[in-house]
């Protein structure tokens, strides 16, 4: 799976592989060498921020969160930029938190980004959150990057806590069938420039 990587080095494309044996693109993924070449799709339902356009933002992401580490990468990498970011992250346990280093630095050094994570299976000595994202752990502007699963249970509660549908973003290409799902067909969805609804 495609990595994301801080604007001044955006024209590079590190993966990041979460081994899922039983998925035929992770086996072909365990066969690449250094330095081989490949076509990637995309981007596939892009955001488009720009600094100071967002107060506050809250990512809610599950296991693969690759475009909230854009959206995080791009603010942390700006001292300009005064967006406060929230995640809230998933993970099934420990070992499978994604750029933990990176996150827990960022989130030493700078004010800007606050951190939940939730862990499916927690050690003993785990003391942050427990389960999938919940209601009591939302607030604020909703960027979604995850799987099904995850972001059909969040959106149940934020439409629960009186989010509109036009104050949710989900990157993907099926974000606004999801949406849609738990909101209704016809509802008003947000627009992919941090300009326009949001």
């Amino acid at each position: 799976m495609p990595g994301v990587m801080p604007p001044p080095e955006a024209r590079r494309v590190p993966l990041v592989q979460l081994v899922r044996l039983v998925l035929e693109a992770s086996a072909r993924a365990l066969e690449l060498h250094l330095e081989t070449r490949g076509k990637f799709p995309g981007p596939c339902g892009g955001f488009e921020y720009e600094a100071n356009q967002l107060d506050e933002v809250t990512l809610l992401a599950w296991r693969r969160h690759h475009p909230g580490m854009q959206l995080i990468r791009a603010v942390m990498h700006n001292p300009d930029d005064r967006t406060k970011i929230k995640l809230l992250y998933f993970s099934e346990n420990y070992d499978e938190i994604l750029y933990r280093e990176e996150l827990d630095d960022y989130a030493a050094k700078d004010s800007r980004l606050e951190m939940v994570h939730t862990l499916g299976e927690s050690p003993e000595d785990w003391d942050g959150e427990e389960g999938f994202i919940d209601t009591q752990m939302i607030d604020k502007h909703i960027i979604m990057c995850g799987g099904p699963t995850m972001t059909i249970s969040c959106l149940h509660s934020l439409r629960s806590l009186g989010f509109p549908s036009d104050a949710i973003f989900i990157y993907g290409q099926f974000g606004t069938e999801h949406v849609r799902k738990v909101y209704g067909r016809n509802v008003q969805l947000s627009g992919h420039r941090c300009d326009s609804v949001l």
